[in-house]
């Protein structure tokens, strides 16, 4: 059996869908977008939140059965894989920036299209699939990442020769008409973080800033999430490159789980104290951040 995640277009409601040989078995509704696929067992209940884990509490032993093995997302018709064990899922910020960036192209003319930091490949999947006159890349320093979004994008019926997949930074010569990014939020200068994969995934490092930097002064449009975490890089950027706007807001759950790990607790508690998450009690969520979309032009 599969197990498929549909997020509505409006994000309204989740549903999750239990498929045996692509017949619909059973099917649950969540009206709150905010709890999404994330099980939350792993977050210290009696300390953060007095509410179960949302996704045991109401998926049956079924559901639970298949749940992060091989598990489908799937948004406006596109479908992307979810392993419980990767990094690469989309979040609820992917699609916030996603539900403002396909109403925004249609008032746009944008031909060439750079997906910076993409991860599962969701949000660069989507616009092709909605405008497939544009040329669209697919950047991500883990190779990891890279290879998901190429699977991805296979499985949904693209021509592999319709995009570019890069692993380095040899496009920063390209020039792009627009650039997408939900990268990574923690800011490598908060905190002196212990694990190297922690780093990877979770970390907006030297490295990704600087080829932001680079790749913003030669497109036309940058719609880029920046989260109340980050405050570092918002001064950075609102100071060098003048003409943007914060096109929306939002306060949304933190959806780090190496932060929920026994090594990185103490980042936790730190974060808290420098107000970049907010706790909140009687919330299957313990911690929230706010999301900025900025669009720089």
């Amino acid at each position: 059996m599969t197990l498929e995640i549909e997020v509505d277009r409006e994000l309204n409601f989740i549903k999750y869908n239990l498929i045996k040989k692509s017949k619909l078995i059973k099917s649950i509704y969540c009206d709150s977008p905010e709890l999404v696929w994330n099980c939350n067992c792993h977050v210290d209940r009696n300390k953060y939140s007095v509410l179960p884990c949302y996704i045991h509490s109401n998926l049956d032993a079924d559901f639970l059965s298949v749940y992060g093995n091989k598990t489908l997302i799937s948004y406006s018709g596109v479908k992307v894989i979810w392993l419980k064990s990767e990094n690469t899922r989309p979040s609820i910020d992917s699609f916030l920036l996603l539900q403002f960036t396909l109403k925004w192209l249609k008032t746009h003319k944008i031909i060439s299209v750079l997906d910076f930091a993409c991860g599962s490949g969701m949000i660069g999947i989507c616009l092709k699939k909605m405008f497939p006159f544009i040329k669209i890349d697919f950047y991500d320093r883990d190779k990891k990442e890279l290879k998901s979004s190429y699977d991805n994008y296979l499985i949904n019926s693209l021509e592999k020769k319709s995009a570019h997949f890069y692993e380095i930074s040899s496009f920063e010569k390209k020039k792009y008409d627009f650039i997408i990014s939900n990268p990574p939020y923690l800011p490598y200068n908060l905190l002196n973080y212990t694990s190297e994969e922690f780093k990877k995934s979770s970390v907006f490092n030297q490295n990704m800033e600087h080829e932001f930097f680079n790749l913003i002064n030669q497109t036309k449009y940058c719609l880029f999430n920046i989260s109340s975490i980050n405050r570092i890089t918002e001064k950075i950027l609102a100071r060098k490159f003048g003409r943007f706007k914060i096109v929306y807001n939002y306060s949304v759950p933190l959806r780090i789980p190496a932060l929920f790990t026994e090594n990185n607790s103490f980042i936790l508690e730190e974060m808290v104290k420098l107000k970049l998450i907010i706790p909140v009690k009687n919330s299957y969520h313990p911690f929230y951040h706010l999301i900025n979309g900025f669009l720089f032009y």
